[in-house]
């Protein structure tokens, strides 16, 4: 976590979200220490990153786009979280790029190099399945190793299923708590 005199949440935020559902691109505020963790659960989803509210109505793409993958955390802070907005557009299917989704070479090789049997969020949701992005020979290399030539990764689409996310975060306390306040028509502890 972030240098912070807190460090521990205090704070939960748990949505649904169904196939076709995003969340409007946005910041969480400063109500919050500068950090949010998002959980992921269910199905895996692409999360964008945008500099502002004209860039999201620019019809640009976001400055950085992540796959999360189920029981996949999510950590940012500094400027990804205070001067860039972020949200989950609203569509049945994302598309997985190499250049477009950041991760999305990382999170394929992982596959690749684990075979069979794929994660179940992978079986499901890939327009590809994981057996046939690697079928042909693409992303057969051993990137990764010294001497070793980078692999294209084969792009797919991501089938939106149902997915919950826990969204963790700090309130920072009060710089002076209010003063405590008895049941109603009786005084608090020292009163008159």
């Amino acid at each position: 976590m972030p240098a912070s005199p807190c460090r521990t949440p205090n704070h939960v935020l748990v949505n649904q979200y169904r196939p076709g559902e995003g969340i409007m691109p946005h910041t969480d505020g400063p109500a919050y220490d500068r950090w949010a963790a998002i959980l992921s659960l269910g199905g895996a989803v692409v999360f964008d990153f945008w500099r502002d509210h004209a860039h999201t109505t620019s019809g640009s793409p976001p400055v950085r786009s992540l796959l999360l993958p189920p029981r996949s955390l999510l950590v940012f802070m500094g400027n990804a979280y205070s001067a860039h907005l972020h949200g989950i557009s609203a569509r049945r299917v994302d598309e997985l790029e190499e250049g477009r989704v950041g991760n999305w070479s990382r999170v394929a090789d992982r596959l690749r190099r684990q075979g069979r049997p794929y994660p179940e969020w992978a079986e499901r949701q890939l327009e590809v399945p994981p057996d046939q992005l690697f079928a042909s020979g693409e992303g057969q290399g051993d990137e990764g190793q010294p001497g070793a030539a980078a692999v294209a990764v084969p792009s797919s689409g991501l089938n939106r299923a149902d997915r919950f996310s826990l969204t963790l975060r700090r309130v920072p306390p009060l710089a002076a708590a209010p003063p405590p306040v008895g049941p109603v028509g009786e005084a608090a502890e020292g009163g008159a």
